[in-house]
C-alpha cells in the first residue's frame, strides 16, 4: 500500500508532492509501509470501502516490513 500510494502521488497532479514522505520513498526506492487499522479513518465509512482489500494490502506491507527488519529481503515477493 505504501508503494502504491507513493506512486499515485508521484504520478498525480498534487501541489505538495515534493514534501510527501511516501512519494520520496517511492522515488528513492526505499520501502514504505502502511498498516491499516479498521475504523481509524473516515474512508472506512464509505460504502465502497473494501475491508478485505485493505487488510490484504496492509498484511503485505507488514510482511515487507518484517522482511526488511530481519534483513531477509524478498521474503514477501
Amino acid at each position: 500500500m505504501g508503494e502504491a500510494v507513493g506512486s499515485a502521488i508521484l504520478d498525480g497532479d498534487f501541489p505538495h508532492k515534493s514534501v510527501s514522505l511516501l512519494a520520496a520513498c517511492r522515488r528513492l526506492g526505499v520501502p514504505a509501509t502502511v498498516h491499516v487499522g479498521i475504523g481509524y479513518d473516515i474512508i472506512h465509512e464509505h460504502p465502497n470501502f473494501d475491508g478485505a482489500a485493505a487488510g490484504a494490502t496492509s498484511y503485505r506491507d507488514f510482511l515487507r516490513f518484517a522482511a526488511e527488519s530481519s534483513g531477509s529481503r524478498g521474503a514477501c515477493s
